[in-house]
């Protein structure tokens, strides 16, 4: 693996990215920062699973990710088992590991996901309220 090349696996249960001497996990909003030297073992089925476990009593404790794509699959395993070869492992992983959350940020008026959702809304009140004015009467009688 070259010195910026980063490998990067997506699927089912978030998505691990290895470089520069760590692997990103991301769930969600949630990423968790695991140095090579606090990862304990890498589990791979050779088809659709990749799991990672961290040394010591870590937030989180295992990852897996799953995917269809079994060629993915085996080279994130290839990958992290080769970049762990040259690193010794702490005892205390749980010390190293980083875990951050990103808060959810209200959509902004001004974003044209906004302005659309506001135009296809008011066009649905526009249709609703003309045709109930529109609506032909059944009840002649009277």
């Amino acid at each position: 693996m070259g010195r910026d090349a980063q490998i990067v696996l997506k699927g089912r249960g978030g998505a691990m990215r290895l470089g520069h001497g760590e692997v990103r996990v991301v769930r969600g909003r949630t990423t968790w920062v695991i140095p090579l030297r606090a990862v304990g073992a890498v589990e791979s089925d050779g088809r659709t699973a990749v799991r990672l476990r961290s040394i010591g009593d870590a937030p989180g404790g295992a990852f897996e990710v799953r995917s269809r794509n079994r060629h993915a699959v085996t080279a994130f395993a290839e990958g992290l088992r080769g970049a762990m070869e040259g690193v010794t492992p702490v005892t205390d992983g749980a010390a190293l590991v980083t875990v951050t959350s990103t808060p959810r940020t209200p959509l902004a008026k001004t974003s044209r996901a906004a302005r659309v959702s506001m135009g296809v809304a008011g066009y649905r009140w526009c249709w609703w309220s003309c045709s109930r004015s529109w609506r032909p009467r059944t009840n002649w009688a009277g």
